[in-house]
């Protein structure tokens, strides 16, 4: 039934199934109803039981259609033999996905490893999600010495993977990256200083996202020292942490030399800071 009513939407351009507790067989039903299907821009089934047997039927799909332009995959668990089958046909058959979520499918050193290979060999992929998978040290080092020299990513969200603060510059220098996504990652004392050595180099940067981070006072104003040499970086994430005066201070130089939105969490911090005498009436600061 589902096979018969899709392969009749021929305006349909994107086509969701998420949460719909889909395994490997419905894949394979839902691809082969849509292959003839030019149309489709986004097929998105996060949240379902697609394992590596699904891999290989998304991988004939994109075989025989070119159409399409980004996948969701998050909260699956696709990977060893299917992610290889699935990412090699992306790098050679068909290497028109832009946009790619590969978030939350319990990734191993192996797995990371084959995605490393399909970015050496991608030239159009813009936004990539990784997050939920957790890194080892090994994999940071591996992942970070490739992502330095990938030109075409420019959005990365790497949440809740254990990210490594020593490893992080590796990952972004020379990185022409416009958003970064950091989000539920401890980065603590240096994670933050870290971050703005590998930055200092970037030209692009529009948004970062630290929500969650624990970062020091230290580390954030040595970042936003980075940002004032930014041409058109936009927002700074800084929900769920907390901002303590030294902080403070760093944001109202920032903001008076450089107008971007700083977002925070209401119940975060002490009201206090940010009323008239710490920041005047700074509009660029967003309560949320």
């Amino acid at each position: 039934y589902i096979m018969f009513t899709i392969k009749n939407l021929k305006k349909m351009k994107i086509l969701g199934f998420e949460s719909c507790k889909l395994n490997d067989y419905h894949v394979k039903i839902i691809t082969e109803g849509i292959k003839d299907n030019k149309n489709i821009l986004a097929l998105m089934l996060r949240n379902n039981d697609i394992t590596s047997q699904g891999g290989f039927y998304l991988a004939e799909y994109l075989n025989s259609n070119t159409s399409l332009r980004q996948l969701f995959l998050g909260g699956n668990n696709l990977r060893e033999k299917g992610l290889k089958t699935l990412l090699t046909t992306m790098s050679t058959t068909n290497k028109n996905i832009t946009n790619l979520d590969l978030s939350n499918n319990n990734f191993t050193l192996d797995d990371f490893n084959i995605l490393i290979e399909y970015l050496k060999t991608n030239p159009i992929l813009n936004v990539l999600d990784i997050s939920g998978n957790t890194f080892d040290l090994k994999s940071s080092i591996n992942v970070g010495a490739t992502l330095c020299s990938v030109r075409n990513v420019k959005s990365i969200n790497m949440s809740k993977m254990g990210i490594i603060s020593d490893f992080i510059p590796n990952i972004f220098k020379s990185f022409n990256l416009e958003e970064l996504i950091l989000d539920d990652n401890i980065l603590e004392g240096v994670g933050l200083l870290m971050l703005g050595k590998g930055l200092t180099a970037n030209k692009f940067l529009k948004k970062i996202s630290l929500k969650n981070t624990q970062f020091s006072s230290i580390g954030l104003a040595s970042l936003l020292g980075i940002l004032k040499n930014t041409k058109d970086f936009k927002e700074l994430h800084l929900e769920n942490n907390t901002i303590e005066d030294m902080a403070v201070d760093a944001i109202k130089q920032t903001l008076a030399n450089k107008k971007f939105k700083i977002f925070v969490s209401k119940d975060m911090i002490n009201q206090e800071l940010f009323k008239d005498d710490a920041l005047g009436k700074e509009s660029n600061i967003v309560m949320v």
